[in-house]
């Protein structure tokens, strides 16, 4: 669950995300520069701008914490809007002026989680009856620092391979009662907003066992471990969201070492 990969290079404008920019426009000669033109990955790696994804976020990361801002340099690419037309839809829809100065802001963020919960190459999980596929399954086919596209094997091969082990089972299908809408009564969970910044500060792309420490004590406060007889959907929601952050903090705590997308803080 520690292995939360990070893009280096979602689209940002005013501190908000709307978007990946795909490592394709770096392939076809983009760099990745600061508001002064330095090129910042040329002393990072080998590779410099086509360097490992992780290293690229873990690069962008200190570049702002030190203050600088990033953008993606178009001016080596040719024929940007005819090779990336859709690329470009998303930059005009946030209007974002890169015509004017051939520079697209861009951030890392969260992007995928290589971890997740454990499955056999059927889907099947160690609970009788549940399987998981996609993004939320741990199929072992990423390692510590997935590959470009190799999310394709989980989405459609393993997809397939638990379809056809579903459509095998004897139906015993059982309807259930719809989740309400109306809020327990003496039920205690963190505001979402809350969990998702106090998550990020905790669990970003280099961690501090520190940090991840007083995270986990302050989410011990809340009651998410056991949902009442009565709950929500809203609360159901958070609930989950607050397992996976535990499940997230206390795999990255028992990995001691540095490796792939885990990565720990240098003092």
């Amino acid at each position: 669950m520690e292995f939360v990969q990070f893009h280096p290079t979602l689209l940002t404008q005013d501190g908000k995300c709307y978007g990946l920019i795909s490592e394709a426009v770096r392939g076809a000669g983009a760099h990745l520069v600061d508001e002064h033109g330095r090129l910042v990955m040329k002393e990072v790696h080998p590779m410099q701008d086509l360097a490992p994804r992780d290293i690229v976020a873990r690069a962008l990361t200190a570049e702002y914490q030190a203050g600088h801002q990033i953008f993606l340099d178009l001016r080596e690419v040719q024929d940007f809007e005819t090779h990336f037309p859709q690329i470009t839809q998303l930059i005009d829809r946030h209007q974002i002026p890169f015509r004017q100065n051939n520079l697209i802001p861009v951030r890392p963020g969260a992007h995928f989680m290589m971890g997740g919960i454990a499955t056999d190459q059927t889907g099947a999980t160690s609970l009788p009856g549940l399987y998981a596929v996609g993004e939320a399954a741990c199929t072992g086919v990423h390692g510590a620092n997935r590959l470009a596209s190799n999310s394709l094997l989980e989405c459609v091969v393993f997809s397939h391979q638990v379809a056809q082990e579903i459509a095998d089972l004897p139906d015993e299908t059982k309807t259930t009662t719809p989740i309400s809408q109306k809020l327990a009564d003496k039920f205690t969970l963190p505001d979402k907003a809350a969990l998702q910044t106090r998550a990020w500060a905790a669990l970003v792309i280099q961690r501090s066992p520190t940090e991840i420490e007083e995270f986990l004590t302050w989410l011990a406060q809340f009651d998410f471990q056991s949902l009442p007889a009565h709950y929500s959907l809203t609360e159901l929601e958070t609930a989950n969201l607050c397992l996976v952050a535990e499940a997230i903090a206390q795999a990255a705590l028992a990995r001691k070492e540095n490796l792939g997308a885990h990565a720990w803080r240098k003092n």
